[in-house]
């Protein structure tokens, strides 16, 4: 699928961080075309890991658009073992997210 493309190609350039100028950073996943059982979750985890590890602290949103309503459901759920501090970064759009990005 095309989000198992984008985080086996690592597409996200994390690089850009310059200390004192840009510390944090944003990560939209598109879920579009993605069925539940399609969803990279060990490459997920060791993206995931890897920016914890590299950039800890740094994320600002975590952003989910084009989703299933399995998805949110499962959001909705994790949500509720999750600190508000982290759940105010997440973000899950059954659209494009267009009216949070705009």
């Amino acid at each position: 699928s095309s989000l198992t493309s984008l985080i086996s190609g690592q597409a996200i350039d994390l690089a850009g961080l310059v200390p004192g100028k840009i510390e944090t950073w944003n990560v939209i996943i598109d879920f579009k075309d993605v069925g539940i059982t399609q969803i990279p979750l060990n490459s997920l985890r060791m993206m995931s890991a890897r920016m914890k590890k590299n950039y800890k602290l740094r994320l600002h949103n975590l952003i989910a658009v084009n989703t299933s309503w399995v998805i949110q459901k499962g959001a909705n759920f994790i949500y509720t073992f999750l600190d508000a501090r982290i759940t105010n970064k997440i973000k899950v759009h059954s659209d494009n997210g267009n009216s949070y990005l705009s």
